[in-house]
């Protein structure tokens, strides 16, 4: 009898802590991918490094993540949600596109490992 009565209490009890816990499990997961950049543009961020010039389809894939470096850092957007219609500031162009696709054939010759750079002494 009293078992049952414990039963009783715990089983709904155990189901609102699961529930709570993973509500709290879904809050962390969102607020971690608010606090990072789209994958997009983490992978479009690796021209910067020597080791994506080593791969064999790196200058296929270079228009690509340019185009979505500047579609992110060349365009302005919202600095947050609006809330109540009420005006939310503008982040403003942090990189010229026009600079970037004018240095694009230097940049790709700098970091190109296979072009022979008789400056750079080993």
């Amino acid at each position: 009898m009293y078992l049952d009565g414990l039963l009783f209490i715990i089983l709904p009890l155990s189901c609102f802590v699961l529930c709570w816990m993973a509500k709290v499990a879904e809050d962390l997961i969102v607020g971690l991918g608010a606090q990072f950049l789209k994958q997009a543009i983490m992978d479009a961020m690796g021209i910067v490094y020597p080791q994506y010039w080593l791969q064999t389809n790196a200058n296929v894939t270079f228009p690509r993540h340019l185009e979505v470096l500047k579609n992110f850092y060349c365009t302005p957007r919202p600095c947050g949600q609006p809330k109540d219609d009420k005006y939310v500031p503008m982040v403003l162009i942090i990189l010229s596109s026009w600079d970037l696709d004018v240095q694009q054939n230097l940049f790709k010759f700098t970091m190109n490992p296979t072009v022979f750079k008789p400056w750079l002494k080993f």
